[in-house]
């Protein structure tokens, strides 16, 4: 049995409900086997078998830092997890709402954080003429940038960003990221939702509430932890 890293999983295709002919080789995932097939298609071995059932967040799991201090556990009501990436000091998981088809990614870069360069995280969005640049640019590209902002206590540094567009047409995109970073590592969730005539965008402020709910620093809720004095 050849065993391969899942970022060559998640560089393949959707996976399919049925054989489509000799298998290339397969390999293991989560002790269950998955046929990968000469196209890129892959399948579990066993049909009864789901990404979703099997994701370690699935039954409450968690993605932490080495040092434990920023943990995020389980997922939001109504996500399934149907992404894994892994290789290289970067573990990724990808999740949909299927009833809205909302997407976030949940990750941790065990190679990327701040550094220990925490004053440059502290002045993030104190810069002077910084609502006038941010104003030149979405005229001139058309995106509502709500800016980038960070939150530095204890040795971690908290980065949002996000930034939304709108059409004529009625079609858009709302995008944003939260980064909780360590010294050395940065745990990010990132989501995007698109809106078009006949579907509005969700209320993003209603989707960051959902999403942050299970991310920790310390213990304590995203929330809880960037309202501490």
């Amino acid at each position: 049995m050849i065993r391969v890293t899942l970022t060559a999983l998640a560089l393949l295709a959707s996976p399919v409900s049925a054989q489509e002919g000799e298998p290339l080789f397969t390999t293991d995932f989560r002790g269950h086997e998955i046929v990968v097939h000469p196209n890129g298609t892959w399948q579990f071995s066993d049909p009864d078998v789901t990404l979703a059932a099997i994701s370690p967040f699935a039954s409450g799991g968690c993605l932490a830092s080495s040092s434990g201090r920023v943990t995020y556990c389980g997922l939001p009501e109504g996500f399934e997890a149907d992404r894994p990436v892994s290789a290289h000091g970067l573990e990724e998981h990808g999740f949909t709402d299927q009833a809205t088809r909302l997407q976030f990614t949940l990750s941790l870069d065990t190679n990327y954080g701040h550094g220990g360069d925490l004053a440059y995280y502290s002045q993030l969005g104190s810069s002077v003429g910084e609502g006038f640049m941010l104003k030149a640019m979405s005229f001139l590209t058309g995106f509502e940038f709500e800016g980038e902002t960070a939150t530095v206590r204890d040795g971690i540094a908290v980065v949002e960003n996000g930034f939304t567009i709108e059409t004529e047409g009625g079609s858009g995109l709302t995008d944003f990221s939260i980064e909780v970073m360590t010294e050395k590592e940065t745990l990010s969730v990132q989501a995007s939702a698109w809106s078009s005539a006949d579907a509005a965008l969700p209320d993003m402020e209603d989707v960051l509430t959902r999403l942050t709910a299970n991310l920790s620093i310390d213990g304590k809720p995203l929330a809880e932890w960037k309202a501490a004095e």
